[in-house]
């Protein structure tokens, strides 16, 4: 019966994400995901099924850590992004993001190595309107990724 009821809901998150409805779908496993309702292992799964038969998999979303936001294309074939619908901004240690921040907010340059989709690239942007940023990203997809956000913010200027 397990996996009738999960072939059931596989079916019915490709047919939602094919609907106008979509937003509303996926807003209400965001929803659900931050109550406690569904794990975000499974609401990653689901959102995965939402997006298979779009075109767009780009959704925008702004993002807080603190004091710092700004907005990010998340680009939802990417599971990192999907991450960060769930929990607006999670790292299993919120204290270095803090300290990055505090470290970046007095910095005339930061460096970002492999910089996967530029979260903390968005975080020394976002705390820092004077710093140079130095991203790099070998995956061209992501870097691309990187540089759309910061076109996003109006941050093109300061990323090198």
């Amino acid at each position: 019966m397990k996996f009738k009821i999960r072939d059931l809901l596989r079916n019915f998150f490709i047919w939602a994400g094919k609907t106008a409805l979509f937003r509303f779908f996926l807003d209400l496993i965001i929803t659900m995901t931050r109550l406690g309702v569904l794990s975000p292992r499974t609401a990653s799964t689901a959102v995965i099924y939402l997006m298979k038969e779009r075109r767009n998999f780009l959704v925008d979303r702004k993002v807080c850590f603190g004091a710092a936001q700004w907005r990010m294309n998340l680009n939802l074939k990417v599971l990192p992004c999907i991450g960060l619908l769930f929990k607006p901004l999670f790292y299993e240690d919120s204290l270095t993001l803090e300290i990055f921040m505090r470290i970046a907010s007095k910095s005339s340059y930061v460096v970002d190595v492999g910089a996967n989709i530029g979260l903390f690239t968005c975080l020394a942007a976002a705390s820092n309107p004077n710093c140079k940023i130095y991203s790099y990203e070998p995956n061209r997809d992501l870097d691309d990724f990187i540089r759309m956000n910061n076109k996003l913010n109006h941050w093109e200027d300061r990323l090198c």
